[in-house]
């Protein structure tokens, strides 16, 4: 069967089409955690708490839970009164909001704390399928197509657009812990961006018969990045992300 990934810093939360999601450390190369069953249907979206105590899932309109990885048990659910299909979600760093990306073109917020969706931002005329927030919950990066939009948090405005960043529909977005640097998916391409710059460093071809990347994590020295795909592959690149490396040939392992 296919697989999707949502890959973190740490862990890897990797997920399968039977509703089953595995908790894979790729620093020990095993699965330290299992979880089945969680919907009905396939999980559409995943997410770890900053302790990796907690698993947020979406599956399908309308279904958000949060998961206790230890006990494996549904801790609350987060009901959404519209019954959006969220493609992609991130918690701000501080752990009080969940950001969601929905099929239906929106940008929804959560209150994690009172489990209230607080706010809902009308992104665009496509799926905004990949989004990425900066260190200091500042500035949220979204994907229209191959465009990524640039949102100040504070303003709820978009504030710039690269236009074109990828020909094809960029699938993830993901920062480095400092905020200054981004890679994003764009099917056979992977690109890495300088983010004050606006300006892309370095382009990885992955080739004519690649296998779809689904998600991406980069390490914190930066000296390395993780990605998942559909097959249920991972692979380690050795690629220091810095401007003077990209020209450096990436040496991908995979687990």
């Amino acid at each position: 069967s296919d697989w999707s990934s949502d890959v973190c810093s740490s862990d890897l939360a990797i997920v399968c089409d039977d509703s089953t999601v595995k908790i894979y450390d790729w620093k020990q190369g095993k699965t330290t955690n299992t979880l089945k069953g969680l919907h009905d249907k396939g999980i559409d979206a995943i997410e770890l708490t900053k302790d990796n105590k907690y698993l947020i899932t979406a599956s399908g309109p309308g279904f958000l839970k949060v998961w206790d990885i230890n006990s494996k048990r549904s801790i609350f659910n987060l009901d959404q009164e519209e019954e959006h299909t969220v493609s992609t979600m991130k918690l701000t760093k501080n752990q009080k909001m969940l950001i969601c990306a929905t099929n239906e073109g929106t940008i929804d917020f959560w209150d994690f704390k009172t489990r209230l969706c607080v706010e809902v931002w009308e992104s665009s005329t496509t799926e905004p399928q990949a989004i990425a927030l900066t260190y200091d919950d500042q500035t949220l990066l979204t994907s229209d197509g191959g465009d990524i939009l640039i949102w100040s948090l504070d303003n709820r405005d978009i504030v710039d657009i690269i236009k074109e960043a990828h020909d094809s529909q960029i699938l993830d977005i993901v920062l480095t812990d400092d905020s200054l640097y981004f890679i994003t998916n764009g099917g056979r391409y992977l690109k890495v961006w300088n983010l004050a710059q606006r300006k892309c460093l370095g382009t990885i071809d992955l080739g004519s018969q690649y296998d779809l990347v689904t998600a991406i994590a980069i390490l914190p020295d930066k000296s390395q990045f993780v990605t998942g795909s559909v097959s249920g592959a991972l692979k380690l690149y050795n690629r220091p992300i810095s401007k003077k490396s990209m020209t450096m040939a990436s040496v991908p392992r995979v687990y």
